[in-house]
């Protein structure tokens, strides 16, 4: 029963604080690291760069509404976004609407 509680212990300090060094009594300290990519931010006006995203060419497929044409979906860095098709700039991010099976 020792054995467990203690690892047990250990998990529940990582999953508290994440950030943070946690340091055992009698062992090295550990540091937990933090994720050094942060997805970017798309904000409605931002031009996405020929090449940096994927066409959604079966929007209901995706759970989105289909396209009128004055608008297209596009898959990038795991979000979707709406642009508009001759300039490709975002005019809202719309990841929330998928059922993300992208």
């Amino acid at each position: 029963m020792k054995h467990t509680v203690f690892p047990l212990a250990v998990l529940a300090a990582l999953a508290a604080a994440p950030a943070q060094a946690i340091c055992v009594t009698g062992a090295k300290c550990v540091t937990v690291p933090q994720s050094q990519k942060t997805p970017p931010k798309w904000v409605p006006g931002d031009v996405l760069k020929p090449g940096s995203y994927q066409m959604i060419l079966n929007a209901p497929h995706f759970g989105l509404p289909r396209s009128d044409g004055s608008s297209w979906y596009v898959r990038v860095d795991d979000r979707a976004l709406r642009v508009r098709p001759n300039t490709f700039e975002v005019i809202e991010d719309v990841t929330q609407l998928t059922n993300r099976s992208f």
